[in-house]
């Protein structure tokens, strides 16, 4: 309201947390990931929409998206479709965001990421340092 931005531009702190509230409480990231194998052939996708009221950020200090400093993490379990272990190898990761905030679009971004998948008894070494 034109009373809000009165208040963000004079307001006191109390006030303008009122207002990055309200915004917080209408903001969403909608995902999609979508991975291949390096040849290009279709291995998996998921996609969702993140609150910033949703119960994931229910640890944070301030109980929605805010506490989080604006880093989230999507991890993959590195199962095919057909929910078979991803094998060996490298593939590719197509992320693709979108960020409304009351219904306008604030990002759409899509990046292309290259990941290495490892299988075998020893996963990860410890050099005991």
């Amino acid at each position: 309201t034109a009373q809000n931005v009165r208040n963000y531009a004079n307001g006191s702190d109390a006030q303008i947390e009122a207002i990055v509230d309200s915004v917080a409480s209408h903001t969403e990231m909608y995902y999609k990931t979508i991975y291949y194998s390096s040849l290009g052939q279709y291995v998996n996708d998921d996609s969702g929409v993140i609150r910033c009221s949703d119960k994931v950020f229910s640890d944070t200090e301030s109980k929605t998206c805010r506490g989080s400093k604006g880093r989230f993490y999507l991890a993959w379990n590195m199962r095919a479709a057909n929910n078979r272990l991803a094998s060996t190898g490298v593939y590719i990761a197509r992320l693709e965001l979108i960020v409304k905030v009351n219904s306008k679009v604030l990002t759409d971004r899509t990046r292309d990421f290259l990941w290495g998948v490892r299988r075998g008894k020893a996963n990860a070494m410890d050099f005991g340092l």
